[in-house]
């Protein structure tokens, strides 16, 4: 009967050392996992910030090209209104020109009094 208790708790100590082993085994392993887990958590949060400091950059460009955009398109606008100011400058001249021509004529062919 002692023999038989002696190798139960033999068998019992036995299993114990070899759960102690396992378990030790699975912290490990979950330990090298959390490890990398980190590792990748911490390179994935630098790709963010860069990607947010690209973002930041890239708005900042979108905001001065559309400030050039504006300018441009006011330069347009102010070529435009004062080429249609020459234009119509042009117009009324040459309009005024044949009334000119025309009465020069009627003044020279009218006979003058001396």
């Amino acid at each position: 009967q002692v023999l038989k208790l002696f190798r139960l708790a033999q068998l019992i100590i036995e299993y114990l050392l070899y759960s102690q082993d396992k378990l030790i085994d699975n912290v490990s392993n979950m330990a090298k996992k959390y490890g990398a887990k980190k590792r990748s958590l911490s390179k994935k949060r630098r790709e963010v910030a860069e990607l947010e400091e690209e973002v930041r950059q890239l708005r900042h460009q979108v905001k001065a090209k559309k400030q050039n955009i504006s300018t441009l398109e006011d330069l347009l606008k102010e070529a435009n209104r004062i080429r249609n100011m020459e234009v119509l400058s042009a117009r009324s001249h040459v309009d005024r020109e044949p009334k000119a021509a025309r009465e020069a004529v009627v003044d020279a062919e009218s006979p003058r009094s001396v």
